[in-house]
């Protein structure tokens, strides 16, 4: 956190991607009302910090909207929060992003909508630079210099546009709130350079808050001069994990200084959970253990989040690791144990503010208990599996290209559900090992049964 920026004169909140319309994917089926978790429950606690706070403003970094056919929802979700800061005498202004340029515009033109203005507003349309001073009970605490999309694609960088006449020639300090493509080279989506902050008149900004990449900058925004994402208000799927929420900016003296509120009603967690020992074959006992294992963990999670954030739900993508002399007994007691327990759901955390986990995926990172090596210099099914997963292992461009290429060719036929998020290159080494190791467990398996029965 920025330290020394002597005595705060007020305060503002930065709010990243909203993206209203849409709520969160892979919650439980038997969840009262996923839209509980969703941008609208976010935006919602975000309105009540800046109330509590007394801030001076409300800024909203782009993507408000999730699309032109969601205004009207949008709306709706938006009104009691923009009617609540109005009354309190809190002005809100935002950006419009790529998702939002057609839609914003048409709600800041409806009369019912009071208290919400668009930088870079200009002539009725959106596109380009402007500039407003912040007030903090009727003083000037800050002027906030914003860029607006003026269209669905902009391939130019918006930051050699910024002229000093936009930032004053007072000693006011200057916030700048810009949705942008950050190190991304070529884009359509407004693409800067991570040093163009440090030059011209972007350079004299005092802090920059970004919209349009999910994830939050928290040492970018955590430095002297605050330089980063802000992230989506709320994670609305498990690759936005981690804390998510607004940002509470202070103006002091000599400098500014942004803090992050984990706000966000649902967050998403990756958990490992230890399989090693597992040697038994009974399947009930493998399942009262496998249980344990995974509440022992959940409840571990649990306490490392304390304090983290109030989040209604927690989403955790859970790894079985270990390595098991019966691997085929170990995953078809999990599979039972699936079907018994459902999502896995467990009621975590004080009973004041109750917070329910779920296991959102599981993977079965389990292998045999036998050297990889000494398998693969077999010269049976198994020899040659063993040989292709230490290739993959050892991150085989060639091999994993060509399953990429497979994969693609399946996916719209198949109802696999780990190939419906995207695909990336470790995320298709991930599932080759583990059905790689999963086969190799199962002919081990087959083996042992032939021996037994001779």
């Amino acid at each position: 956190m920025g330290a020394g920026i002597g005595k705060v004169r007020g305060r503002l909140l930065f709010v990243g991607d909203m993206h209203l319309g849409r709520n969160p994917v892979r919650v439980p089926p038997d969840w009262d009302d996923p839209r509980s978790l969703g941008p609208a429950a976010g935006w919602e606690r975000a309105v009540e910090l800046a109330c509590a706070a007394e801030v001076a403003a409300v800024v909203l970094a782009g993507d408000v909207v999730e699309s032109l056919e969601d205004r009207f929802e949008a709306l709706r979700l938006l009104s009691d929060g923009l009617a609540r800061l109005h009354a309190q005498g809190i002005p809100v202004w935002a950006v419009a992003g790529n998702h939002d340029v057609r839609a914003l515009p048409r709600l800041a033109r409806l009369e019912s909508v009071r208290g919400f203005r668009i930088l870079g507003w200009h002539d009725g349309q959106c596109g380009g630079w402007q500039s407003t001073v912040v007030e903090a009970a009727g003083v000037p605490l800050c002027r906030l210099v914003g860029w607006s999309f003026g269209s669905m694609r902009e391939p130019r960088n918006p930051l050699p546009s910024l002229t000093g006449d936009l930032l004053g020639d007072d000693e006011l300090p200057v916030l700048g709130v810009l949705h942008c493509d950050r190190g991304a080279g070529s884009s359509p989506y407004a693409p800067v350079d991570a040093r163009d902050f440090e030059r011209g008149a972007a350079a004299r900004v005092a802090a920059w808050f970004l919209g349009h990449v999910h994830k939050p900058d928290h040492a970018g925004l955590a430095a002297a001069r605050p330089v980063g994402y802000l992230g989506s208000l709320v994670g609305l799927d498990p690759g936005e994990p981690g804390r998510h929420g607004p940002w509470l900016v202070e103006v002091g003296e000599r400098g500014v200084r942004a803090t992050q509120h984990g706000l966000a009603p649902i967050r998403w967690e990756s958990a490992v959970v230890a399989v090693d020992g597992l040697d038994q074959r009974d399947s009930a006992e493998l399942q009262d253990e496998l249980f344990r294992r995974i509440s022992a963990e959940l409840a571990a999670l649990d306490q490392r989040l304390a304090g983290d954030g109030t989040p209604r739900a927690v989403g955790v993508r859970v790894t079985l690791d270990g390595a098991v002399a019966h691997p085929a007994a170990l995953r078809d007691a999990w599979a039972r144990l699936e079907r018994r327990a459902g999502g896995f759901v467990r009621d975590l955390g004080p009973r004041s503010a109750p917070c329910r986990y779920f296991c959102e995926r599981v993977r079965l990172a389990i292998r045999p208990r036998e050297s990889l090596h000494e398998l693969a210099r077999q010269s049976s099914p198994i020899g040659s599996l063993a040989r292709g997963l230490l290739r993959l292992q050892a991150g085989d461009d060639t091999l994993l290209a060509r399953a990429a290429q497979h994969f693609d060719r399946v996916r719209p036929g198949v109802g696999w559900p780990d190939l419906a998020d995207e695909l990336t290159p470790g995320r298709a080494q991930e599932l080759l090992v583990d059905a790689a190791y999963e086969l190799i467990g199962e002919l081990r398996a087959q083996e042992r049964a032939a021996e037994a029965g001779r």
